[in-house]
């Protein structure tokens, strides 16, 4: 009895050790893939980078003209300008199993504009929103009115709106006049506004340019199931 206890104990050791082997095996590789898939990361967007600031340069031109109708025609009036970098990790998924995951960067070009506020007499000037108004206005250049290759948004709406706790409830861009998350985000140039206290209402031109998308596969060190092998994207170096 003793020798079959003994016996069976060695076999669990064993198939114990095999196992731990299989699981550092499986880790090290693994862990190697993600390394490459990093470096081909940051090296895909060192690549695509220059000419996606080209094109998202030509598109912002190409929409100016259209904020220009919305501003009252007045090409001048200030503006805060800034381009940044922006990444995310998703998973691609195959009905409810996710199978891998993946990182997409694109460029995020902002044009915010602040606009008149109401006048003494009640009149609201041309371009701007009543400050009474907590909603932002979508106004996107009509289908085929100009010609980018950009994901384009313009929103326009009360400084009230866009201070919300949760903007995009208001309809707003929510990312506007909060510090850019540093693990998702590489500023590029230019900076954004402080605050709204700029002007009772805003204008706010996004667009957004793809950059990069990278294939990262899953975490070697999480058997059975596919999870995010990194905790935050890869941003590239420097400028």
């Amino acid at each position: 009895m003793r020798k079959l206890l003994r016996g069976c104990a060695f076999v669990t050791l064993g198939a114990a050790v095999v196992l731990a082997c299989v699981y550092l095996v499986h880790g090290l590789v693994g862990q190697a893939a993600l390394s490459k898939a990093k470096d081909r990361a940051s090296a895909d967007i060192a690549e695509k980078l220059p000419a996606a600031r080209e094109v998202a340069a030509q598109d912002r031109e190409r929409v100016r003209s259209r904020l220009d109708t919305l501003t009252a025609g007045r090409p001048d009036h200030p503006a805060h300008s800034w381009t940044e970098l922006v990444c995310d990790i998703s998973s691609m998924d195959a009905g409810w199993v996710v199978q891998s995951y993946s990182q997409k960067c694109h460029l995020r070009t902002v044009d915010a504009i602040p606009l008149e506020g109401p006048a003494d007499d009640g009149a609201t000037p041309a371009g701007a929103e009543s400050s009474a108004d907590r909603e932002c206005v979508s106004t996107p250049p009509e289908p085929g009115a100009v010609d980018v290759t950009s994901r384009v948004s313009i929103h326009r709406g009360p400084a009230t709106a866009y201070d919300a706790d949760e903007p995009h409830r208001e309809g707003c861009p929510d990312d506007i006049f909060t510090p850019a998350d540093r693990e998702t985000t590489r500023p590029l140039n230019g900076t954004r506004p402080a605050g709204t206290e700029d002007a009772h209402s805003w204008l706010v031109l996004t667009i957004e340019t793809p950059v990069s998308h990278i294939d990262l596969g899953c975490d070697p060190w999480v058997p059975l199931l596919c999870a995010s092998p990194l905790d935050a994207p890869v941003l590239g170096d420097g400028d």
